[in-house]
């Protein structure tokens, strides 16, 4: 998922001309009253840094990173497309509400190109020729995969990077003027190199590029975002650049003693870091085989409908995982080829950035990949074909869900989500509040070369809901069974598909919160308002539902074809009904489901479900591990991770990666996309996690197992 925010290092706002900097003292920095700091007698070998003069590096980043931005921000936006402005156009007021353009005191192809773009050309002040090739390159046409959709994309705005950086030759004014005036997001490319330049220079380089002012070391940036504290409560802004460049180095100092054996000599303000200790035990968390083996404790809440398995008592992480850099939403089918085929957005995968919310919805995007190879930490990762670009309207996500390739057929769902990726209501931002429907699936019969589009839409939908726009869906964010191999383990020959839901005039709905006290995520309070506080989101639900079809080109988006689970008979066989109003829930824990997966085990002939209760979707998140012995139940309690993640999301067991025992297996999720989101801190756990595609060896164990 992502949260339609910008980077914060972008967006902190400077009062860049209030009097009365707050520079640190040359006494030095004290010590992080929260770290224990253990004798250290220096060693020869050892190397000595000053964490004052380190300090000073940091002032200087964030000093010229917000000078930086706020220049940018005079031009974000404004040219578009050609033409846009040169250097003569400095000066001038054709910036946003024709404010004065002036400076504000407060990928591997394209690299290749715009470098050699800049030595080939003799004149190094016409930063214009390069910007304007890179626009040819990029604009209308498809260049090295990439083309130019929006000025907020990541790519031109990479280049326009690149080419304020060349030109710029190291001089911050030089190099943050060409920023703002290349155009497109001007100010995340000024805010790049500013942020950079200034660590390099430190304060004083930066304050003496403008001899004639004197810059202020505070910043506001409630202005333009929320639940920050206020760290200078007796002076303008929420914080300065000291202090910010203070806890940067109690962060270091935490490194220094902890993962690198080192120690500091607060007298004489001073790192003393080891030879061994430039191996930082943090980097070697990276590895496949790095982390110690860890049984992740259950704490099963007292209101569980479930009861515990006779069979399965929990799981048990080997230290095994991947390190990819690949997007969001990945949940591989097993193909007939021997390769998994995956749908995914929000991030990068194989040079290619896709976005679900772009555009407001207009042109959301979903990517296609195929991941190549039989060993989970050494998987090839590429894209089959372009991104697939669609609207959500009148909703603003449109996400992957229920891909299946079956007989050299990839069928790719998706559904729609609103009102807004960062919604804030009375003071808490949420991350896609409200569920919405399944738009159909687009169909590929050449594993995702070329694709057929759903002939369905957000309006018209594969299934009859919701009844109103933002109301509840029974199928929501569907995923298909996992069957193995080109479901070779299908009970019948038929798809089943997963759906997480809820009913319209809830008895328990989620309650209304809002940001807590130190040491507190979020706290409950009263709320009138017609908002459902995320009961039915991307991430939250009440009760989940099953359907089925035999899986074919003309049968995959006709309603008429598929099966709804309602209920157990009198000797508790499933119902299976084709009409959509009789569907009943396959299972219930109000205030407790959210996003569903499934997949069988052959070697156990058993069915391992993987349910993700996220409410209240930007903030720690549950996990829990089901088993049954067939898909319609009962489903009993494997183990229940609290804080899984600490924020781990789309969690599924590719079949591929299933030993012969079925006992081992590798789990595949995402985690901790909205740190930092309404002041929440985020840590990894299990190590080895990140915001994008994750895989992890994990052990299941028999009751009483240690």
């Amino acid at each position: 998922m992502i949260m339609n925010t910008r980077p914060l290092l972008s967006s902190l706002t400077c009062l860049a001309m209030v009097a009365g900097a707050c520079n640190l003292q040359a006494a030095g920095i004290g010590a992080d009253q929260q770290l224990n700091y253990p004798d250290y007698s220096r060693k020869s070998g050892d190397l000595v840094i000053s964490r004052s003069a380190y300090a000073e590096k940091f002032e200087g980043f964030w000093l010229g990173e917000c000078i930086a931005n706020w220049t940018g921000l005079r031009t974000e936006g404004v040219k578009k497309t050609a033409p846009f402005f040169t250097d003569k156009d400095w000066g001038t007021n054709q910036g946003r509400n024709r404010q004065k353009i002036e400076f504000v005191l407060v990928e591997e192809e394209m690299y290749d190109f715009i470098r050699k773009d800049y030595e080939d050309n003799p004149d190094k002040d016409n930063w214009e020729k390069t910007r304007d090739a890179l626009n040819r390159r990029h604009t209308g046409v498809t260049t090295d995969g990439y083309n130019y959709r929006s000025w907020f994309d990541a790519g031109i705005n990479y280049g326009a990077s690149l080419v304020s950086l060349f030109y710029g030759q190291g001089d911050f004014k030089r190099t943050i003027r060409i920023g703002a005036l290349c155009g497109w997001d001007s100010d995340n490319p000024t805010a790049t190199w500013g942020g950079l330049l200034g660590f390099l220079l430190g304060r004083e380089g930066v304050e003496k590029a403008f001899p004639d002012k004197k810059l202020s070391g505070l910043y506001n940036i409630s202005r333009t975002r929320i639940n920050f504290p206020d760290r200078t409560p007796d002076q303008p802004g929420d914080d300065s650049f000291a202090l910010m460049a203070e806890r940067g180095i109690h962060v270091i100092d935490r490194v220094v003693i902890e993962e690198m054996g080192g120690g500091i000599d607060l007298e004489k303000d001073t790192w003393l870091i080891p030879g061994s200790g430039f191996m930082i035990k943090a980097a070697q968390s990276e590895s496949a085989n790095s982390n110690e083996e860890f049984v992740w404790k259950s704490e099963v809440p007292d209101d569980c409908p479930f009861e515990q398995s006779k069979d399965l008592g929990a799981i048990k992480f080997t230290g095994r995982h991947s390190d990819y850099r690949c997007g969001d939403t990945f949940y591989p089918s097993w193909a007939s080829d021997g390769n998994l085929y995956s749908p995914w957005t929000d991030g990068t995968t194989d040079g290619i950035s896709a976005s679900s919310g772009r555009g407001e919805g207009v042109k959301a995007e979903t990517g296609h990949a195929v991941m190549i190879g039989d060993d989970p930490v050494n998987l090839v990762i590429k894209n089959t074909s372009p991104l697939k670009i669609a609207s959500a309207k009148p909703y603003q996500g449109r996400y992957p869900a229920g891909s299946l390739v079956y007989n050299g057929i990839w069928y790719y769902g998706t559904y729609c989500l609103g009102p807004d990726g960062s919604y804030n209501h009375r003071g808490y931002v949420w991350n896609w509040p409200n569920l919405g429907p399944i738009p159909g699936f687009q169909i590929s019969r050449d594993l995702g070369k070329t694709w057929t589009p759903s002939p369905l839409s957000p309006e018209k939908p594969l299934f009859p809901e919701p009844e109103k726009h933002l109301g509840t869906v029974k199928m929501g964010a569907p995923h298909f069974v996992d069957f193995g191999k080109n479901m070779q383990y299908s009970p019948d020959g038929k798809a089943y598909m997963l759906g997480m839901g809820a009913e319209e005039n809830d008895p328990k709905p989620r309650p209304c919160i809002h940001v807590g006290e130190a040491g507190k995520q979020y706290e409950v309070r009263p709320c009138d308002e017609d908002f459902d506080h995320a009961n039915l989101s991307w991430i939250s639900a009440d009760q989940i539902y099953l359907a089925r079809v035999t899986p074919s080109p003309e049968t995959i988006n006709d309603i008429k074809a598929w099966e709804f689970f309602a209920g157990h008979d009198k000797d508790s066989k499933p119902i299976w009904t084709g009409d959509f109003e009789k569907i009943k829930p396959l299972l219930e824990w109000n205030n407790n489901m959210g996003c569903v997966t499934a997949t069988y085990v052959p070697a156990l002939k058993k069915y391992l479900m993987c349910v993700t209760d996220g409410w209240p979707t930007v903030a720690n998140m549950d996990s829990y591990i089901l088993e049954a012995d067939t898909l319609t139940g009962p489903w009993r309690m494997v183990t229940y991770m609290k804080d899984f993640g600490e924020q781990a999301y789309f969690l599924n067991f590719p079949s591929k990666f299933i030993s012969s025992d079925g006992m081992t297996l590798w789990l595949c999720y995402s985690a901790n996309f909205s740190e930092g989101a309404n002041g929440i801190e985020l840590k990894f756990n299990p190590p080895g996690g990140r915001y994008g595609l994750c895989l992890h060896e994990i052990k299941l164990l028999e009751p009483g197992s240690k």
